[in-house]
């Protein structure tokens, strides 16, 4: 009996202990499925964070270059400089306070006293970056203090050679999400075409960290930015520019623009806008305002500019010749609203040539009411009003001239001279310069070409979009425009022995209220030349100038530049 209890306290034990062993055996085999296949994805990234290195390397981002008219040569206006950060390893510094002293008497960083020298006197500490973007110069000299735990390392800028002067078609390279990118104008536009692809270099390491030589590495490089050439021209657009900051200075206006186009192929030779700001030091600058294109982003109502417009529709028409007449009486009363001459002056009998040689409001309201509303309309379509004109500079506008669907005389009316529609200046010039081209508008460009990096090239080729108006009718409207700039109002816009064609405009301002217009204006001229064969159309146009009307304010600033124009092309005189 007792041999039979022994037996089965035997058999109990060594079955418990079978139980552990299978359940000890299970809970292995359990957690063994879960790391090898439940969780394998998780431990091999695991592994590969702590065996594998992978770091990305970064392109060079592409120039913005320009051509040289006199060697043909491209130069950048938007390139990579390589500068210098410089940073200390704490732990290496022995005198927190001398190696401040030494580094303030090269660079700037003074006014950071307290801040750097809390970050020089961190013991344990192996980084801590002091100042950014050093010059070499700046670099060499701090090194002949041979300071210990002080370092260098290299950053690659955007570097903009001029700072302003094409500070509104280039834009500037930013800081979005900790990432550089293209912000306004063309390094906006084309920001994928510049900043190029990053590579990357993945590899194994050792338990220093340090790569393994003999293991597989993946290597993929990065690949550089394209370059862009601009169609633009350096001199043109140097003149361009300072002729329109002396008058903007002169009239104390608001905001100013002016673009230079070649009439025949769309190119814009020169576009400025002011205020502007440096490209390099865009961070400095308080109003984000300042940096909108106002050439392609500023709507507002032309004036007088736009009775060229109404003139070219009543002539392609054949509802007018430059000959036909009628009686001014000073003002045209329409719906229970009264429309007077901008000078409130009454001329009697006056030809088409007249009207604009005069600037007269009534004239053009005659033009417009000869003409059926759905035409009137359709011409100002055709001339690219109310469309973008697809020029590759972002946010573009398309002015507005909703105002033409509206029924009844009036809206056709106020729109002949210039009121109760929006344009913006690359609109109207382009729009003169179909006048100034045989009736054919152009689309208007600022890319002459694209290199890419094998330096295969892609060429803009000029663009047609449509005959506007006839050839007749583009030659018979030139000439009445050249007498403008002879006899009219456009004197002031003339070049001795040269024959110019062009327009003045003086538009008010809407008051603040938004009901009727205040004592300010927009004052604008548009002109091309010379007549018999036009090589640059211009627009010149300044906000609130303290001056009287546009004969007097932009209209000297376009013959200046014309001027200019005309004997950098050594273009002979005319008469």
């Amino acid at each position: 009996m007792n041999l039979q209890r022994k037996n089965l306290k035997k058999f109990n034990r060594i079955t418990f202990l079978m139980v552990i062993f299978f359940i000890f055996a299970g809970l292995i085999i359990i957690r063994l499925f879960i790391l090898q296949i439940l969780q394998h994805n998780f431990y091999k990234e695991l592994s590969a964070d702590i065996h594998q290195i992978y770091q990305e390397t970064y392109p060079k981002r592409g120039e913005i270059l320009i051509q040289k008219k006199t060697t043909n040569e491209l130069y950048p206006i938007a390139t990579n400089r390589d500068l210098y950060l410089i940073y200390a390893i704490p732990k290496n510094i022995e005198n927190p306070e001398e190696t401040f002293e030494k580094l303030s008497s090269i660079i700037e960083i003074k006014k950071e006293k307290e801040k750097i020298l809390l970050r020089l006197s961190k013991k344990n500490d192996l980084y801590e970056p002091i100042k950014h973007y050093l010059s070499e110069e700046e670099m060499k000299k701090i090194k002949e203090f041979n300071l210990k735990g002080i370092k260098f390392t290299t950053e690659t800028v955007r570097f903009y050679p001029h700072n302003n002067l094409f500070s509104h078609i280039l834009g500037f390279v930013g800081f979005k999400k900790n990432e550089q990118i293209g912000q306004y104008g063309i390094e906006e536009y084309f920001e994928k075409q510049l900043k190029g692809e990053k590579g990357f270099l993945k590899a194994k390491k050792g338990a220093e960290g340090s790569l393994i030589a003999t293991s597989e590495s993946i290597t993929q490089k990065p690949k550089d930015g394209e370059s862009i050439v601009l169609t633009l021209d350096e001199a043109i657009q140097f003149t361009t520019c300072q002729e329109l900051k002396n008058g903007f200075e002169k009239y104390k206006a608001e905001k100013g623009t002016a673009i230079v186009m070649e009439p025949q192929t769309g190119k814009i030779l020169a576009l400025c806008n002011l205020p502007d700001f440096d490209s390099n030091k865009y961070n400095e600058n308080k109003d984000v305002n300042t940096f909108n294109n106002l050439a392609v982003f500023d709507q507002y109502e032309p004036g007088s500019v736009f009775k060229a417009i109404t003139m070219a529709i009543g002539l392609d028409t054949n509802k007018i010749t430059p000959e036909t007449t009628y009686i001014d009486t000073g003002q045209v009363k329409i719906g229970g609203y009264t429309i007077k001459n901008y000078n409130d002056k009454t001329y009697g009998k006056q030809t088409m040539t007249g009207i604009l040689e005069k600037s007269l409001n009534t004239g053009a309201i005659f033009v417009a009411h000869k003409i059926e509303n759905n035409i009137f309309k359709k011409y100002i379509e055709d001339f690219g009003f109310g469309k973008l004109t697809g020029i590759t500079l972002p946010s573009e506008n398309s002015g507005n001239i909703n105002s033409l669907n509206k029924k009844g005389k009036l809206y056709t009316a106020t729109a002949s001279f210039g009121q109760g529609i929006s344009t913006t200046p690359i609109q109207l010039v382009t729009a003169f310069s179909a006048i100034a081209n045989q009736g054919q508008l152009m689309k208007p460009y600022l890319v002459d070409k694209i290199i890419k990096n094998d330096n295969e090239e892609f060429k803009t080729n000029p663009q047609i979009i449509k005959q506007v108006i006839s050839p007749k009718t583009a030659i018979l409207l030139s000439g009445m425009l050249t007498s403008v700039v002879k006899k009219g109002c456009g004197k002031n816009a003339g070049v001795k022995n040269y024959y110019l064609a062009g327009k003045t405009g003086t538009a008010q301002v809407s008051a603040k209220d938004k009901k009727g217009y205040s004592n300010e204006t927009i004052q604008t001229f548009i002109g091309f030349g010379p007549v018999d064969n036009p090589r640059f159309a211009i627009i010149v146009k300044l906000d609130k100038p303290h001056a009287v009307d546009a004969s007097v304010s932009v209209a000297p600033i376009f013959s200046k530049i014309a001027e200019f124009i005309l004997n950098y092309y050594q273009i002979p005189p005319e008469n």
